[in-house]
């Protein structure tokens, strides 16, 4: 059995990057464009009781439709930088003990949006890839690769052997986000929501940026950080390649 994947976009998304088996939708589901879309990609619906779908999707909102899908393949990190090596350009988001879904879900997004080449993550200790994870990334997941690593410093070594230069994302940075002239192929750590970036993840970092603040609130969720950090990122590339 694949994983599930639920809500009308996320489905749909799975769809058009080939990882549905099938779908499921609720005897009450009248969507008639969804329900042509899944037709003509040639996947077999079946429909059932609204409670068989709630309980299938661990009662969270599904919007009616649940789609089982082939399991989601992540990279190792020689992966990784194969794929990546003769880019000219590559940017690695590192989350670095990571526990919210949804944090990791807004990522996906965020990466996608603005064309960042994978996130990495520890396969022990902090959320991974779950339904949860699959639904807040509305879809993002199926575009983004996904790095699986059991040693985080490990990895981070092997990237510099390949030129990546590895910023971390810290309250307690020395330079502010905007003021950085970022290499052309990066990382930037994002670290947990309690507890930051662990002391030998950061002491393995070229440089520690921060996100100047001058309100109430000193911090912000991984997903707001890396958003920001993300943005600007991106801003400096466009720039750079005008």
């Amino acid at each position: 059995m694949g994983q599930y994947i639920y809500g009308i976009n996320p489905v749909l998304l799975a769809i058009q990057a080939n990882r549905v088996k099938k779908v499921f939708v609720s005897d009450t589901f009248n969507n008639k464009n969804v329900l042509n879309t899944i037709k003509k990609a040639g996947i077999t619906i079946e429909f059932l009781r609204k409670e068989r779908i709630n309980s299938l999707s661990s009662n969270r909102k599904n919007q009616g439709i649940l789609a089982e899908a082939f399991d989601y393949k992540t990279l190792s990190i020689e992966d990784f930088i194969n794929k990546n090596k003769n880019k000219e350009t590559s940017v690695l988001i590192i989350l670095d003990n990571l526990e919210d879904p949804h944090n990791l879900g807004a990522i996906l997004r965020i990466c996608d949006a603005f064309n960042i080449d994978g996130v990495m993550f520890k396969k022990n200790n902090q959320v991974g890839i779950t339904p949860s994870v699959i639904k807040v990334s509305t879809g993002a997941i199926n575009f983004v690769d996904c790095v699986e690593v059991t040693n985080l410093t490990q990895a981070i070594k092997k990237l510099k052997e390949e030129g990546y230069w590895i910023y971390a994302s810290d309250m307690d940075g020395s330079e502010n986000y905007f003021d950085v002239d970022y290499a052309n192929k990066i990382c930037l750590v994002i670290g947990s929501e309690g507890f930051g970036i662990s002391h030998l993840v950061k002491e393995n970092c070229d440089f520690v940026i921060k996100i100047p603040m001058s309100g109430h609130v000193n911090s912000l969720n991984a997903s707001n950080a890396c958003s920001i950090i993300v943005s600007d990122i991106y801003r400096k590339k466009l720039l750079k390649s005008s």
